[in-house]
């Protein structure tokens, strides 16, 4: 039997590494002043930072704590400011963290994928074929 709450962080770092693709695929070229004028880039890279700072908000303690490398925390704050400071968000800060931290990051979420199980396959959608 599967453990839910195992089957619930695979998750969650399979929804982070989809963010950190999209986040480097979106700023692939982009340059610092481009990411306050290019509006619907940088609504999508602001909307995956969410996504991966949620994902990483609800990865369990003991997840967690099983795999030290990767800054959880730091990575929920990330969405945290977004998310409240909505109004004032600072660009340069974004820049840097698009920079600095999200590459550093995924290498690490990497690293922690590669330990988990494949993923679990889903029923055919016509449950008559499934069963």
């Amino acid at each position: 039997m599967t453990n839910p709450s195992l089957y619930r962080d695979d998750s969650r770092v399979r929804h982070m590494l989809d963010a950190m693709e999209r986040i480097a695929e979106l700023s692939r070229g982009l340059e610092r002043e481009q990411l306050r004028r290019h509006e619907n880039t940088t609504e999508m890279i602001l909307f995956n930072l969410m996504v991966l700072g949620e994902a990483a908000n609800n990865i369990t303690r003991e997840f967690a704590a099983q795999n030290p490398d990767v800054d959880w925390k730091g990575l929920a704050g990330v969405r945290h400011k977004i998310v409240h400071d909505y109004a004032d968000i600072d660009y340069d800060t974004i820049w840097d963290i698009l920079q600095n931290d999200i590459p550093v990051e995924c290498e690490k979420v990497k690293a922690v994928a590669a330990t988990l199980p494949p993923e679990p396959t889903l029923p055919p959608p016509n449950m008559a074929d499934f069963l």
